[in-house]
């Protein structure tokens, strides 16, 4: 999977046809315990003290702060295998090169792509996870004079320039050169030389909801706000949950197709009918909350990125976005969870 810019990123565009790029992280803190005999080393960076009795052997590393590092249950910067309760094991290959999937206790860079795409840890450290290496960690992998992980799209500098006629679709798609990659096909699963008013199948119908549930503003309409139906699509198609930008354009057409409007709206202007003729306020929100098993308490906006993860509860269109994105309310919501509102809701960027 090849990260991009999108609505939640500045310069970006939405997933109707592209895909953005996101972040993630981790930290925490742990301890360690005494005994008869201590070695301390020390240097300006980090220290390691290492405690040795009959029992048991603990280290720990503790940063000029005094914060303890060892026993956290990460490999953070400035840890290796002298930690293993964190890094149990060396990398069975530099996260630049592709091969066999990754621990993802041996590097601190293999926690943040893992975490983003478990794949790279489960199955297979493939191309897609050493870009993400890349977008996520900063690892400085084209450049390197070797082609491996990357493609002339990616990095012309390790594996040349591409060359539309040259017969490998590589670094290109039916938009960029038919001659390779063929000609692009509504219906073929792939939103590319196509848009969500000409090919829904593929891009998804078009984002036509003004706002979610908890936002006041314009009258909603449950035939313009439709149900993102994820648990629905889902069930019928593993595929289309799980990791970052899964549920594409042709997940939420399923769901259009699958569930209809948006039920919350419909529950709401049954109660108070000008919710959906006149003005979504206030009164409209707190019959949401009062009818739809939402707290309308998010921490930030939806479509604030790198605010922090968002509680499944505070919003329909999050607890749709975290059921098909885990990570978005578990980790961070980042830029590619602000671009999952429009496919999966139906709420355009601003």
């Amino acid at each position: 999977m090849s990260l991009a810019l999108g609505c939640g990123e500045p310069g970006g565009a939405d997933l109707f046809g592209s895909a953005p790029s996101g972040s993630g992280g981790a930290g925490g803190s742990g301890g360690a315990g005494g005994a008869t005999s201590a070695t301390t080393t020390t240097s300006t960076q980090a220290a390691t003290t290492t405690t040795t009795s009959a029992a048991t052997t603990t280290t720990t590393s503790t940063t000029a702060t005094g914060m303890d590092l060892c026993g956290n249950g990460f490999c953070d910067p400035g840890e290796d295998v002298s930690c293993p309760a964190d890094c149990s094991e060396p990398c069975a290959h530099d996260v630049c090169v592709s091969g066999a999937a990754l621990a993802l206790a041996c590097d601190p860079c293999v926690q943040m792509v893992c975490n983003a795409d478990p794949f790279c840890c489960s199955d297979q450290w493939d191309g897609a996870c050493v870009d993400q290496a890349e977008n996520l960690c900063g690892a400085m992998c084209c450049g390197d004079g070797v082609c491996d992980g990357e493609d002339c799209g990616s990095c012309p500098d390790d594996c040349g320039v591409c060359v539309c006629g040259d017969g490998k679709c590589e670094g290109e798609n039916c938009v960029t050169c038919e001659a390779d990659c063929g000609a692009c096909v509504c219906g073929d699963g792939t939103c590319l030389g196509e848009d969500c008013g000409g090919c829904p199948g593929d891009c998804g119908p078009c984002p036509d909801c003004p706002h979610t549930v908890c936002k006041t503003g314009e009258a909603l309409d449950a035939a313009l706000c439709r149900d993102p139906c994820v648990d629905e699509v889902c069930a019928g198609n593993a595929a289309c949950c799980g990791n970052a930008y899964t549920f594409n354009g042709a997940c939420a057409y399923a769901a259009a197709m699958t569930c209809g409007g948006e039920p919350c709206i419909a529950t709401v202007c049954a109660a108070d009918p000008s919710c959906c003729n006149g003005a979504w306020t206030q009164g409209c929100v707190d019959l949401a909350v009062a009818s739809c098993g939402v707290t309308c308490g998010c921490t930030h906006d939806l479509r604030q990125a790198g605010g922090g993860p968002l509680p499944m509860d505070c919003d329909p269109c999050v607890s749709a976005v975290c059921t098909a994105d885990p990570y978005c309310c578990t980790s961070d919501w980042d830029g590619i969870c602000v671009d999952e509102v429009d496919v999966i809701c139906g709420v355009p960027c601003p």
